[in-house]
């Protein structure tokens, strides 16, 4: 119990660095995270129901913003997303946070969007004119409640539970289904071939087909599914040509955005980050598979959270879902490419603090020979 809180803690002082570090590119920041009462702060319905809440908050933003970049990070504390929106109001995007609030119900009280201006400024509900949150369980207002500890940990978890399986008013986003596909051909729940229709999609997400054919477009234009004349819609199998390309586009996104990292590394609050992340590279455990490919995962997440290169960024991501299958493929047949990568990951870190351009390309370099060779390995056996 100790330990995991002061892993919580500990993941909080983390979240702060990270904030600090995005203000410093950004007139504000926006994180959205989940209120969950506790020291259980995961799972797979907290993490369905986060995903479902931004993927519909994201929608209404772009209906007002055109560019908005987002990073999302896993850790003890539990989940949140970092949202910088371009040329943005913040008081208009906190207005949109409590709009959004009411469309949620009472599942808004699980929610929390907060709009920072600085480290120690935020824009209140008060701020505009609205009164605070009312508590889960009575009327009063749920920061009397907290501060009072009027209501047992183990009540309160239950609302929390009973809650997270009620379903939510609003129907689900273009942008979550297609995160949800995604995710599925990421997890190998889809492979190359199968079929997608339209009316199981439909059913399942609970939208129109119309809603479903936008996606589906859209995922085809990524290169993501295919239209067959004779089937319809599957996910497309690239060729060994096609990764080829995919691995030397990824190899020059990598490079602009870690030179960016490198020239930003001047920077105390950014070179933390770096620090903590090589800290907690070093220390892994490398008998733990499960925590080596999350870490695979949260290596660039973290990183790559310093760099405003929001374009190379978007790009990379498009880039990382023509991988999904082939990400899922090596985690699987190829379970040796997570201890290489971990060791080259640490070479980044090391080449980044001590300020060595060379080593940096270098490390890169070697990442990517090393990828190449285990596609080979996995796409022989396919």
């Amino acid at each position: 119990m100790q330990q995991l809180l002061e892993k919580i803690l500990d993941a909080r002082e983390n979240r702060t660095r990270i904030l600090k570090s995005k203000l410093e590119n950004s007139e504000f920041v926006v994180t959205l995270s989940l209120n969950i009462p506790g020291i259980s702060k995961k799972g797979d319905l907290k993490l369905k129901f986060i995903q479902k809440c931004f993927y519909e908050y994201l929608s209404n933003l772009k209906k007002f913003y055109e560019t908005i970049n987002f990073d999302f990070f896993e850790d003890e504390a539990g989940y949140i997303y970092y949202i910088e929106v371009a040329k943005g109001d913040p008081y208009q995007v906190k207005k949109l946070a409590l709009d959004f609030e009411d469309i949620l119900g009472k599942h808004s009280s699980l929610v929390d969007i907060d709009v920072y201006l600085s480290l120690t400024k935020k824009i209140t509900r008060e701020n505009l004119a609205k009164l605070p949150r009312v508590c889960l369980i009575c009327d009063e207002f749920a920061k009397n409640c907290a501060f009072k500890q009027r209501h047992p940990i183990e009540e309160l978890e239950k609302v929390v539970d009973n809650l997270l399986n009620l379903e939510i008013a609003f129907a689900f986003s273009k942008q979550y289904i297609m995160h949800d596909i995604i995710n599925d051909v990421s997890e190998g729940k889809l492979s190359p071939s199968d079929r997608l229709k339209e009316v199981e999609l439909s059913k399942k997400y609970n939208v129109s087909r119309t809603k479903i054919r936008e996606v589906i477009a859209t995922l085809t234009e990524y290169g993501l599914l295919a239209w067959r004349k004779d089937i319809g819609v599957i996910v497309k199998q690239l060729t060994y040509a096609e990764l080829t390309e995919v691995i030397e586009l990824r190899k020059c996104a990598k490079l602009i955005i870690f030179k960016d990292i490198f020239e930003k590394i001047k920077n105390k609050d950014h070179r933390v980050v770096v620090e903590r992340v090589l800290e907690y590279l070093q220390f892994l455990d490398r008998s733990n598979l499960d925590l080596l490919k999350k870490w695979n995962e949260e290596f660039y997440a973290l990183l790559f959270s310093i760099s405003d290169k929001y374009f190379t960024k978007n790009l990379f991501n498009k880039f990382e879902i023509l991988f999904s299958n082939v990400r899922y493929l090596i985690s699987k047949k190829a379970e040796s490419y997570f201890y290489v990568i971990h060791e080259q990951h640490i070479n980044i870190c090391i080449a980044l603090l001590t300020k060595s351009f060379k080593e940096l390309n270098k490390s890169i370099e070697l990442y990517f020979e090393d990828i190449q060779k285990i596609i080979i390995k996995v796409m022989e056996n396919e």
